[in-house]
């Protein structure tokens, strides 16, 4: 092993970069993985199946996120990554913690009414 705090850091598994970089392109590239599995089955339709779209609108809300991340990078972006960090924030996720648990909430309540309508309907109206 090495004895240099930083080049064990680098080489362990459960290290900051692994974490927050391999974890994240791993689950996006499985998720692009099945999108592709999934619309190469319906090449000759002329739209995707509900999951596909599902899949495609996961994968584009997770390039603009990273896309927003890197933004950090150039001078200009500091500012975007202000904004960005803000969103990280205590009150920010605690905001959007209650307004996703209230969402669960009613997205239940419709499809507990809603009995012949498709999950997927009743989550995007």
């Amino acid at each position: 092993g090495h004895n240099d705090n930083t080049m064990r850091g680098l080489w362990d598994p459960t290290c900051a970069a692994n974490l927050k970089w391999v974890v994240p392109r791993s689950a996006m590239l499985v998720i692009q993985y099945m999108f592709i599995l999934g619309s190469s089955f319906h090449l000759g339709y002329s739209e995707l199946s509900e999951a596909d779209q599902v899949l495609l609108a996961i994968l584009v809300l997770m390039k603009s996120t990273m896309v927003t991340f890197m933004f950090r990078l150039c001078s200009g972006g500091t500012k975007i990554y202000a904004i960005f960090y803000s969103f990280l924030g205590g009150a920010t996720r605690e905001m959007i913690s209650i307004t996703a648990m209230v969402f669960a909430s009613f997205s239940l309540a419709f499809l507990c009414l809603a009995k012949d309508k498709a999950a997927g309907w009743v989550l995007a109206n």
